[in-house]
């Protein structure tokens, strides 16, 4: 086993040290399933105190994996909520409580939510502010807020602020600050430089940092994309959040447009080698659920293209 496992569970790594770990089990399969299971058997024992050793915590984590392919995930989903405000939609056992245990077992004073690829989740902020996170997405902030409520967010994400006129939400993402008193509002933000926020309540301010006053400010039903220097304002879609409900939404989409959605959604890089449908553009809705796969198996009959899909290398091949 990978030793910063076992410092990361002490709560012996920093900050830097703890997100190269996340980030390393991101892309190591063997990695990420020795900390998810490490994780459980701790976090096993950290919700029944009586056990106090770590073979025992295995024999409970087997058990209790047993008995939740029979309950149901409603009944689940109460039960977690009782340790913690975050629901994994979609996700039940080893997947929950690894997000439960790491909220709760970070050396700092901030806490990390990172979502797994064709999941979403919803989490309750300190300050009661609702927060919807996709697929593919962290969301960093405080354990407590201070004079400015600010949370740093990789991905995508969709807030209804709880209402604080004397502290400002603030989402950090893209190399832009999304500033907000009390409204609801969609982050995404998967690259350096780029960063689409859409407004559907109240008001919003995203600018650079130090450059609040030339700030770009929403009105409801608007949209702003900023891709590198260039930045323009369209009317909002309202399919963009039906990903809140487990649905992928494309209008008039190219190809390559649909690749690199699906790439955001499932960590899968889809290369495309017919020409012929690269600019062909796509309209339709499907369940996140489904898979990446037969999502595109629906998408080639409309223009038909064949789908090679490498599981070693992890990518999606079409010609």
């Amino acid at each position: 086993m990978d030793e910063r496992i076992n410092q990361y569970l002490e709560g012996l790594l920093n900050g830097q040290e703890t997100e190269q770990l996340l980030l390393d089990a991101q892309s190591s399969a063997e990695l990420k399933a020795e900390l998810t299971h490490a994780i459980n058997v701790k976090a096993m024992m950290a919700l029944h105190p009586s056990l106090t050793d770590e073979e025992t915590g295995k024999a409970s984590l087997l058990q209790r994996q047993k008995a939740q392919k029979k309950a149901t995930v409603k009944r689940l989903t109460r039960q977690l909520l009782r340790y913690a405000a975050i629901l994994i939609l979609g996700i039940v056992g080893t997947a929950a409580v690894f997000s439960y245990y790491m909220a709760h077992q970070q050396p700092t004073a901030y806490q990390k939510l990172s979502v797994p690829e064709g999941q979403r989740a919803q989490i309750t902020l300190p300050d009661g502010t609702s927060a919807w996170v996709n697929s593919g997405s962290t969301i960093t902030y405080p354990s407590t807020f201070g004079d400015e409520r600010t949370v740093s967010l990789c991905g995508e994400a969709y807030f209804d602020v709880a209402k604080d006129a004397d502290h400002p939400f603030v989402v950090q993402a893209g190399g832009r600050r999304v500033k907000a008193l009390g409204t609801q509002f969609n982050v995404r933000s998967y690259a350096p430089g780029s960063i689409d926020v859409s407004l559907y309540e109240g008001s919003v301010r995203i600018y650079e940092p130090s450059k609040e006053e030339q700030g770009t400010v929403l009105s409801p039903l608007q949209q702003l994309i900023i891709a590198g220097n260039r930045q323009k304002i369209v009317a909002v879609d309202q399919d963009d959040i039906l990903w809140r409900d487990g649905i992928i939404s494309f209008k008039s989409a190219t190809m390559q447009e649909v690749a690199e959605r699906l790439h955001q959604y499932y960590h899968v890089d889809i290369i495309i080698k017919n020409a012929d449908i690269v600019n062909q553009e796509y309209t339709g809705k499907f369940r996140l659920h489904d898979g990446v796969t037969s999502i595109l198996q629906l998408i080639s009959k409309v223009h038909p293209f064949n789908i090679n899909h490498n599981t070693e290398k992890d990518e999606i091949i079409l010609y």
